[in-house]
């Protein structure tokens, strides 16, 4: 009998140590709230009419079924060289690039709430003047900041 418990108790003590530690283990599922306005600021990029306001938009990702309420927020920006998907010939340049989502999965389960998010793109590398190409590339980080600061804010 004292070799069962001897047992049993040796099994839970080993389970108690391999327990999930939140933040570091994997434990959730996710949930989405998706295309949520987080701010709106003008486009550099023309549409037929010219300038116009445009939506930033965020997608918040939260554990599913955590009942923890004061969680750790980290907001992701995706990679794309200021130019849309199409326009920088590689598949990133949207809040649903593939290292964004995956990085963000690895987060919210372990617990953590993240946000992904857009924010506005456009300069013009194809400039014959190097000066152009350069402060409308410095103009597009600095909007970026701009939207960053914003999705911080919200």
């Amino acid at each position: 009998m004292k070799q069962t418990f001897t047992l049993i108790f040796s099994l839970l003590v080993v389970v108690g140590l391999q327990a999930q530690e939140r933040y570091i283990d994997p434990a959730f599922g996710v949930d989405r709230d998706a295309d949520i306005t987080y701010g709106t600021n003008i486009s550099v990029i023309r549409g037929l009419a010219g300038l116009f306001a445009e939506d930033l938009k965020m997608d918040i990702y939260t554990p599913a079924n955590d009942t923890a309420t004061n969680r750790p927020c980290i907001l992701i920006a995706h990679t794309g060289s200021f130019l849309p998907a199409v326009l920088n010939g590689t598949p990133t340049g949207t809040r649903f690039d593939s290292t964004a989502i995956e990085t963000m999965i690895r987060l919210v389960t372990r617990g953590y709430v993240v946000g992904v998010y857009d924010y506005r793109l456009g300069w013009n590398p194809l400039a014959l003047d190097e000066d152009t190409r350069k402060g409308t590339l410095l103009q597009a980080a600095y909007r970026g900041i701009q939207d960053t600061r914003t999705a911080v804010r919200y």
